[in-house]
């Protein structure tokens, strides 16, 4: 299939090239059409996290290309994440699936969000705005919902540390934050130790400063682990 305003297709003639960034950015020319664009992102999402790390690494990387050489990348990240938000909410209870999205979700917001404005904030045209605007508190709010609901009463260890991966960037959405740090300082309590050993590390990558409050809370618990 080849759309008018892309690139000519290039033929790859080896197994071993369909893992490569190239063709799975070419590949990713067909979000244009609407129909493909969840089965796509599904499969996107399983090669992003559960393939091997070379093609791990391929699908990240044409990812991130694609949205950044889209015509507006701020529309296009947002696609995506809605995209992947309907694929989660559809295979909630399927690990094969959810957990892959959970995880390629985390990445997104992690790269691509940050903040989303007050409506009494000024609108500035700058591409993080535009995308901080398109991007509401209610959609991200809904996603919140949705990243809860993947994860209640799971003993699925992976499903609970791409939950909490998800979480960790959402925090920095003022909107959120409280709600989010309340979760994540549940979720130190779990019974499972390796999701409580994940919250410090998410919280660090995530953003330090913001998660003041949470700090006391992780230094009650490994207290308690002493």
């Amino acid at each position: 299939i080849q759309n008018k305003d892309t690139d000519p297709i290039r033929k790859y003639d080896h197994f071993s090239h369909v893992s490569s960034a190239e063709y799975l950015l070419q590949l990713l020319q067909l979000q244009s059409i609407d129909w493909l664009r969840q089965p796509l992102f599904q499969g996107l999402a399983t090669s992003a996290v559960a393939g091997s790390e070379g093609l791990i690494r391929s699908s990240r990387s044409a990812l991130v290309q694609s949205i950044q050489e889209a015509e507006d990348p701020q529309t296009a990240v947002l696609a995506i994440i809605k995209d992947l938000a309907a694929i989660l909410g559809e295979y909630l209870q399927d690990d094969r699936f959810a957990i892959p999205v959970l995880e390629l979700l985390a990445f997104l917001l992690d790269s691509f969000v940050t903040s989303v404005p007050d409506d009494s904030a000024p609108r500035y045209i700058s591409p993080i705005c535009r995308l901080q605007c398109i991007l509401t508190s209610n959609s991200l709010r809904k996603l919140f919902v949705l990243i809860q609901r993947a994860h209640f009463k799971s003993s699925n260890i992976a499903r609970l540390e791409a939950a909490v991966r998800a979480y960790a960037p959402l925090s920095r959405i003022e909107q959120l934050h409280t709600e989010v740090i309340k979760k994540m300082t549940a979720l130190l309590l779990h019974p499972f130790p390796r999701v409580s050993l994940t919250i410090p590390s998410a919280a660090c990558t995530a953003n330090q400063s913001r998660y003041a409050t949470l700090w006391p809370s992780i230094y009650s618990w490994r207290r308690g682990l002493k």
